[in-house]
Parts: C-alpha cells; sequence; structure tokens
C-alpha cells in the first residue's frame, strides 16, 4: 500500500506529463531549481514553499488552498446567525369585569 504522499507524487508527475510540461519547463515557470523537482518526483522531501510554487505554476494552488477547511465557513457558524425561537406567552383574557370584594 502507498502512503499519501507517494500518492501526491504520483498524481502531481502524471498531472504534469499530461500538462504537458517537462521539469525544465517546470522549473523555468515555477522558479523551483531541476533538482528540486527531480527529487520530488522520485518521492524525496521539498520544502512546502517549492511544494506551493509548483502548484502554483500547474494552476492547482486553489485545489491546494481547498485542502484547510476555512473555519469562517462552517455550517455551525450560520447557526450563529439564527434567532433562536422564543416561547410564546399564552394568550391573557380580556377583562371581564368582576372585581374581587375588596377591589369594589
Amino acid at each position: 500500500m502507498i502512503s499519501d504522499y507517494e500518492e501526491v507524487v504520483i498524481r502531481f508527475k502524471a498531472y504534469r506529463i499530461s500538462y504537458p510540461l517537462t521539469q525544465k519547463e517546470l522549473s523555468d515557470k515555477s522558479g523551483v531549481s531541476l533538482r528540486s523537482i527531480t527529487r520530488f518526483e522520485s518521492g524525496e522531501d521539498i520544502s512546502l514553499v517549492n511544494f506551493m510554487k509548483l502548484m502554483n505554476a500547474m494552476e492547482l494552488m486553489n485545489n491546494f488552498v481547498n485542502v484547510i477547511p476555512d473555519m469562517n465557513n462552517r455550517p455551525s457558524s450560520y447557526l450563529k446567525n439564527v434567532k433562536t425561537r422564543q416561547r410564546a406567552s399564552a394568550k391573557r383574557k380580556a377583562d371581564t369585569g368582576f372585581k374581587w370584594g375588596e377591589d369594589e
């Protein structure tokens, strides 16, 4: 079974090839060294900054940003704006004209 990291590397390399870009063209476009791209595509670690540059050069940055959910747009945040319903009070009977003996 392959790890998540290996899956990312496999998908990235396949996407780059179908884009189509060579490693050298990707290096020129992203500003990441050819050696770093070669290391990444062979499964070695690269820095997060370089990975983000590669994602940006491949026009995949929106996908990368969506990996971490926006905590301001959580479904529960909409509940803060909803007012809770207040229990309605019973209707009061109209004055019937009755008075206690001491009220007179």
